[in-house]
């Protein structure tokens, strides 16, 4: 149902106010790590608007519940 509501101009505004993108650096011995993530933190009765983003991209990504 609300899968079909999702667009990419509503992820934009979404991750605007409720997430974030990092990007990360670590030094090895040798050489540069980059990690990077996208991240949006919600309360558990948000659960299914998580599920309907990863079904956006193409269900790439995790969730993760917290206490």
């Amino acid at each position: 149902m609300m899968k079909n509501k999702l667009n990419s101009n509503w992820i934009t505004g979404f991750t605007d106010a409720e997430g974030c993108f990092y990007v990360g650096f670590v030094k090895n011995r040798i050489s540069w790590r980059v990690y990077t993530y996208f991240q949006v933190k919600l309360h558990i009765k948000d659960k299914d608007l998580l599920l309907n983003m990863k079904s956006f991209f193409n269900e790439v990504g995790t969730i993760v519940l917290n206490n």
